[in-house]
């Protein structure tokens, strides 16, 4: 008798994966694309840190090697996590937490201070909204929605 186990990346894979998996995509088309020619301007001229580095994302977005590193690892992060409902709860709250903590720092101290901090402008406070994104919504992942049953098998809404 063999049993069948549905696939954690298959369609019963709950919220707190697919937001996980979904952040993780989102990590490596960044940070695979901060490295590729035909998306990034100024190819030749990236620097490994700082905020003087005139290559950039898309054209818009400043980046650098260890920005770069940071979302690749962030992004392989995501993919050993996305197996328990557990592990994926704590890589989008502490992943997020993590990138936002970076953002903060930068906006503190300074941009610059430190490698891999997102440098300045559109860049800072896309990470951070990035970083609060996945901070909440592994919170979400934690509640149930309960839904009201109103006699006669029916059930009202979710909203």
């Amino acid at each position: 008798m063999t049993t069948s186990r549905a696939h954690p990346q298959g369609p019963s894979a709950s919220a707190v994966r697919r937001c996980t998996r979904a952040a993780g995509l989102c990590f490596l088309v960044v940070g695979c694309g901060g490295f590729l020619p035909g998306a990034t301007t100024n190819l030749d001229q990236l620097h490994a840190t700082g905020p003087g580095s005139p290559t950039a994302l898309l054209g818009v977005l400043p980046v650098t090697v260890a920005g770069n590193v940071v979302h690749l690892a962030l992004a392989v992060a995501a993919l050993l996590c996305v197996g328990s409902d557990a592990r994926a709860r704590a890589y989008l709250v502490g992943g997020g937490a993590f990138y936002a903590l970076l953002c903060a720092r930068s906006l503190v101290i300074g941009t610059g201070t430190t490698p891999a901090t997102p440098h300045g402008g559109s860049a800072l406070w896309l990470a951070m909204a990035a970083g609060l994104a996945m901070i909440v919504s592994g919170w979400l992942s934690t509640l149930r929605l309960q839904v009201p049953d109103l006699g006669r098998g029916r059930t009202a809404p979710p909203w």
